[in-house]
């Protein structure tokens, strides 16, 4: 799509987010914080996100995304500033994606292999 309007002037980009935080989230965050006995039932947010965030991923972060990230990453596609460019998935996951793609090849040596092939097909939706 990002080549058909290019000519245009029309740029098309996709962003592909990670774990953002969100009132679900936290909930469920303070329930399993609560029921592992981690932090105190009154502990702030970023205590329990810090205790809980590991059990879930490992995100090299160490925290989860906030919705002013992913507002600013729009923004900044959808601006002047990001003018050429065009045809790209912007991963906002604190740095997990490099992660999982690195362990995917370390598990395989020839990219035809079915976790190369998956890679590439999510990449390119």
């Amino acid at each position: 799509m990002a080549k058909a309007v290019a000519a245009d002037n029309i740029t098309v980009n996709a962003i592909s987010l990670g774990t953002i935080r969100s009132a679900t989230l936290e909930e469920r965050f303070r329930q399993v914080a609560k029921e592992r006995g981690l932090v105190a039932s009154k502990a702030q947010y970023e205590d329990i996100e810090h205790a809980v965030l590991p059990l879930f991923a490992q995100v090299p972060s160490g925290r989860v995304g906030r919705f002013g990230e992913i507002a600013d990453a729009v923004a900044f596609l959808a601006s002047s500033l990001a003018g050429y460019i065009a045809g790209v998935n912007l991963p906002i996951d604190g740095g997990l994606s490099p992660t999982n793609w690195q362990r995917s090849f370390d598990r395989c040596q020839f990219s035809s292999c079915l976790v190369h092939k998956e890679h590439r097909r999510r990449s390119f939706m």
